[in-house]
């Protein structure tokens, strides 16, 4: 059974970031593979970090030697790519995604129950076939989609998140539902 996944932004030139460059510039593109090994096991950890004390499992499941992991940790703090706290590892980076995506959960529970509230519908979460539609574009106000018959979608709270996150398009619109 496939294991459940999200994705999380990742800028196209990371690679050329100032503090990513200094990592580079110590640990090679080996050191570049073991950050981005860690920010998905911070990603996969509900609170967002990695135990300090649990450094042996880290450095089998990324194939180095703890000692070289523990060196590596304390150079991302030094660099200011991780902090340190409670003893716990983490990235702010990640943990400003988590929150946007824990965001954009709370909101679509909220606007699914205000939806259904005081009826069901049978297929309300089988709803398949989204089509995208074409030439839409936000209102002056960025609060409504102007879809292409002329009428107005007023975006809901998920939507409303993910533009504040700039992490939605007009095109991702679809009367009464977000693609």
């Amino acid at each position: 059974m496939a294991k459940e996944t999200f994705y999380f932004r990742h800028d196209y030139n990371a690679r050329n970031d100032d503090k990513i460059l200094e990592l580079r510039s110590k640990y090679g593109g080996e050191g570049y593979g073991v950050f981005w090994m860690i920010i998905e096991s911070m990603a996969e950890n509900e609170n967002g970090g990695v135990k300090a004390a649990l450094m042996g499992g880290l450095s089998q499941g990324y194939g180095v030697a703890k000692a070289w992991l523990c060196t590596f940790f304390n150079d991302c703090v030094d660099i200011g790519l991780f902090y340190e706290e409670e003893g716990y590892y983490f990235s702010k980076r990640l943990l400003t995604h988590k929150e946007f995506r824990k965001s954009l959960s709370d909101n679509g529970k909220k606007g699914a129950e205000k939806k259904w509230r005081g009826y069901s519908h049978p297929n309300a979460k089988e709803r398949k076939g989204k089509e995208i539609i074409k030439g839409v574009f936000f209102d002056k106000e960025k609060s409504a989609v102007v879809l292409s018959d002329g009428s107005l979608q007023t975006l809901g709270e998920s939507q409303r998140t993910r533009l504040k996150f700039e992490d939605i398009k007009p095109e991702e619109i679809e009367k009464g539902y977000i693609v």
